[in-house]
């Protein structure tokens, strides 16, 4: 019985842990001076890392077949584009950075 409960503690603690979402703090600073610096620090990491899209295809293959000759009906194939920054990720890291030097916290909040 102990390690089932171990095991639903560790489930839960894993699921809440998912859910946290961050936000910049710094004393003495309005949500107004918070959204000036971290606009600025995107700015600047768009301009020292632009976006590279990626655009990733796929076609599905809703085909029907006749039924008198057994010949496959291409009018139910779709395809679907999706797009992607391959940056987006280091440019966060550039980001926090920026807001780092300038003197923010990073603060999980509910």
């Amino acid at each position: 019985m102990k390690i089932k409960n171990t095991a639903l503690l560790l489930v839960a603690i894993t699921l809440i842990s998912g859910c946290v979402d961050y936000r910049w703090v710094k004393a003495g600073m309005s949500e107004h001076d918070r959204q000036v610096q971290l606009t600025a620090c995107e700015a600047k990491a768009l301009k020292d890392l632009p976006p590279d899209n990626q655009v990733e295809n796929s076609r599905s293959e809703l085909s029907l077949k006749d039924k008198t000759d057994d010949k496959k009906l291409d009018e139910n194939k779709e395809t679907y584009n999706r797009i992607t920054d391959a940056n987006a990720s280091q440019r966060d890291v550039l980001i926090d950075n920026c807001m780092y030097q300038k003197g923010w916290d990073k603060v999980a909040v509910n």
